[in-house]
């Protein structure tokens, strides 16, 4: 997964950042930074609610 595309994707969402997201999605700031850098488990369930809510497929952050 690419991880760094994902971050930049958050950032030009309208939650203009991961910390926006994080507070949205209920998540402390820390362990999101940390899931989204592969120091903390991703899961499938909330890879696809972050998605959802930036507007964008899952499979956009899977190389083909």
């Amino acid at each position: 997964m690419d991880y760094n595309l994902l971050k930049k994707c958050i950032q030009a969402s309208e939650y203009k950042s991961l910390a926006a997201l994080a507070r949205k999605m209920e998540i402390p700031k820390g362990n999101f930074n940390q899931m989204l850098n592969g120091k903390r488990n991703l899961t499938i369930a909330r890879f696809e609610k972050i998605c959802e809510l930036i507007g964008l497929p899952p499979r956009m952050f899977f190389p083909h």
